[in-house]
């Protein structure tokens, strides 16, 4: 007999988009912050337009759901929202390769050190949580029973400390599922998905 599936809270999905984008804004506008090439900001502006467009389609698609009044799938939804999220998750590593161009090539001073940090911390070609957002993370794929969302959740370090940063081997990846199967489930998952836009 298996156990009950172990369903993620609706307040943890796209987090890493918030948190993308907040950390952004601390890299290009923050108080400290002395961008050397102006280009990055429209670059910036031009990716996370285009992210914020595939948030809202997604959005759109959870809200509605994929099981009809008569119970049955709605096969093309499940596909078109599918094809929506593989777009998300392109527009989200166009924007992690947009801050590993600016960190390697010094386009920005940060000002504050706990920045610095956060940013060289992830946004290296060859840091490990660089390489699992490039391997393995997924913005999220709607089951064929259109019941679940699964994701492969790749969560930014805000804080990192140099033990963490020097630990190799930790696992970065978090495999998340959300219920789409109920209304009040869409509600809240729609709900966090319009608050993590990055502004």
């Amino acid at each position: 007999m298996t156990g009950a599936r172990t369903l993620t809270p609706p307040q943890d999905l796209f987090r890493e988009l918030l948190d993308l984008g907040n950390l952004l804004f601390c890299v290009l506008a923050g108080p400290a912050a002395q961008v050397r090439r102006w280009p990055s900001y429209y670059l910036a502006y031009a990716h996370v337009d285009r992210l914020c467009h595939e948030v809202s389609q997604a959005t759109g698609y959870l809200a509605r759901g994929f099981i009809g009044t008569a119970g049955a799938v709605d096969r093309p939804a499940i596909e078109s929202a599918n094809v929506c999220l593989s777009r998300l998750e392109t527009q989200f590593r166009a924007l992690v390769d947009l801050l590993v161009r600016i960190e390697r090539h010094t386009q920005v001073e940060y000002g504050a050190l706990e920045l610095k940090r956060v940013v060289r911390h992830h946004f290296s070609p060859s840091s490990p949580w660089y390489l699992a957002v490039q391997q393995r993370y997924c913005t999220g794929r709607v089951s064929r029973d259109g019941q679940v969302l699964r994701r492969a959740h790749v969560p930014l370090d805000l804080m990192p400390d140099a033990a963490a940063i020097a630990t190799p081997g930790q696992e970065l990846v978090h495999q998340q599922e959300f219920e789409l199967g109920s209304q009040q489930s869409r509600i809240l998952l729609t709900r966090t998905a319009r608050q993590c836009r990055p502004a």
